[in-house]
């Protein structure tokens, strides 16, 4: 359990078929990872993606996203670095050219090996003063501006979970709770998910990873997930909120 989690959060059991008590492990030398179908569903205006990861291995992984550097198809991702730092990256031409992206990288030490940390990306178009935040665990943790980009490239690749959607830069580690919103959550909206004292399916299009064995979808109109090419991601009972 994270440090801040156990400062805040209050005794939880969430339901079974809810979130928080359950994962998907990933072995990076499979490489494990999973897919979602690319699609005109996947927001590329104002919009915020979190997950929970748990490390086994520090690696430069691509651990959520919809973003592949192949034929500049980059568009939004979170990728946990080697150095025990964290970055929110979004793209609006899908290059990495700092003149049309935007990059907010933490400090070192935000997340070690064997600890479950919450990590969410929030994207507001054309905006100065924190236009892309990222948070740690209900905290931001750094911020870009993003002055120019009205929107994000709409990347013709698929969504990835625990590596980009060609199954390149894997994860080593567990990875729950994967939520997608088509809008900005507040600072609030963000540490009460991760509290698990509440959470919000208001504006919730995309939710993988719950307390179920599955790759299913629970957003209202779902997207399954699937195993990505020789992938086979295994069902784990640890879960970020036990």
């Amino acid at each position: 359990m994270s440090s801040y989690l156990s400062h805040r959060r209050r005794a939880f059991a969430a339901p079974t078929g809810d979130f928080g008590n359950a994962s998907r492990d990933f072995d990076s030398a499979v490489p494990d990872y999973l897919n979602v179908a690319d699609g005109a569903w996947i927001p590329t205006g104002a919009q915020t993606w979190m997950c929970w990861l748990k490390a086994e291995t520090l690696l430069n992984a691509a651990v959520y996203n919809h973003n592949v550097g192949t034929g500049n198809n980059r568009s939004v991702a979170i990728t946990a670095f080697a150095d025990t730092s964290i970055s929110a990256f979004v793209s609006e031409n899908g290059t990495n050219n700092v003149s049309f992206s935007s990059n907010a990288t933490s400090s070192t030490g935000v997340y070690s090996t064997g600890t479950w940390v919450h990590v969410a990306l929030v994207f507001t178009p054309n905006t100065a003063t924190n236009g892309l935040e990222l948070f740690i665990d209900g905290v931001s943790a750094a911020t870009d501006s993003t002055v120019g980009l009205d929107a994000v490239y709409d990347s013709t690749y698929d969504i990835g979970i625990g590596a980009n959607g060609l199954g390149q830069a894997p994860f080593n580690g567990k990875i729950a709770d994967c939520r997608i919103y088509d809008a900005v959550l507040t600072a609030a909206n963000i540490a009460d998910i991760v509290a698990g004292d509440a959470f919000s399916e208001t504006n919730l299009i995309g939710w993988w990873l719950r307390n179920t064995d599955d790759l299913d979808d629970y957003a209202a109109v779902p997207h399954d997930a699937t195993e990505g090419a020789g992938s086979s991601s295994a069902f784990d009972t640890d879960g970020p909120l036990d």
